[in-house]
């Protein structure tokens, strides 16, 4: 199952773990060995529903924006999308 996400930046620490619960939750319901997540890895939801696609064993594909996508991220969310788009 394919599944795309797209979502707020900037979530505060409660909603940030809100949506966290609220995404697993759902891809708990998914066999992680048709999981496949996509997500263009901005901060905030994007990047929860990335980790947590990760975390249940699943694929990830990223779709990056532009060339300096990476640039354009906060610091604290930049280690992911490095770690993916290599």
């Amino acid at each position: 199952m394919r599944i795309a996400i797209t979502g707020h930046r900037g979530l505060s620490p409660e909603t940030s773990r809100l949506v966290d619960q609220a995404i697993r939750a759902e891809l708990d319901q998914v066999a992680a060995d048709h999981l496949v997540g996509i997500s263009g890895l901005a901060d905030g939801a994007d990047q929860l529903f990335a980790r947590a696609v990760l975390d249940a064993g699943g694929q990830l594909q990223v779709i990056v924006p532009a060339k300096r996508y990476r640039e354009g991220l906060p610091t604290s969310s930049s280690s992911l999308a490095s770690a993916v788009c290599r």
